[in-house]
């Protein structure tokens, strides 16, 4: 996740600094490919796909220097770091460590956290799933700097449909991501 500063600095120069940031695992990455990412002309988007909370922990300290996030920073990420067993609480751990770093820099951004996803393709996570997003739920719930996106509600009450999922039934379709930017452009007051 460090990496994708670096390699997009070398591939277009710098990146723009005190903006929205869009940073996460590769449902922040494939926003551009959807289009919707155009709702958010001046934000800058340095998800990658693959990537870690335990990455973002790794790297959220030069991300914050480098571009010095101002307004809002979305955040989505965790996903990749499930297994059916695995603990959530470390995972959780380093997504507060995260938020709480974005939180102190400089010009001290919100928070929009996108929750995991009911994803038709990883039912055997899905109650992991459930841990990670109550945790981080009730973390958001005693702070005004946090906002949370219930993504298993929003698409459940639509019914969950496998249209809002590519062929992986993992990452979203422009449908998903329609949901989503809606959500993301309430809470920013656009």
């Amino acid at each position: 996740m460090g990496d994708t500063v670096s390699r997009r600095a070398c591939e277009e120069g710098p990146l723009p600094t005190e903006r929205v940031v869009f940073f996460g695992d590769s449902d922040i990455e494939y926003w551009d490919d959807s289009g919707w990412s155009s709702s958010f002309p001046d934000a800058v988007n340095i998800g990658m796909g693959g990537a870690t909370i335990r990455e973002a922990a790794r790297h959220v300290e030069s991300m914050v220097a480098a571009m010095r996030p101002k307004g809002f920073v979305v955040l989505c990420s965790g996903e990749n770091d499930m297994e059916a067993d695995s603990e959530v609480e470390p995972i959780f751990d380093m997504w507060k460590f995260t938020v709480e770093t974005i939180l102190a820099s400089d010009l001290k951004p919100r928070i929009i956290m996108l929750s995991t996803k009911p994803e038709p393709d990883s039912t055997e996570l899905l109650d992991n799933y459930k841990i990670y997003d109550d945790l981080i739920r009730d973390y958001c719930q005693s702070r005004s700097d946090v906002v949370f996106i219930d993504l298993h509600e929003a698409f459940n009450e639509i019914g969950n449909p496998r249209e809002l999922y590519r062929d992986d039934g993992l990452h979203m379709t422009d449908m998903g991501y329609e949901i989503v930017t809606a959500r993301v452009k309430a809470i920013m007051g656009q």
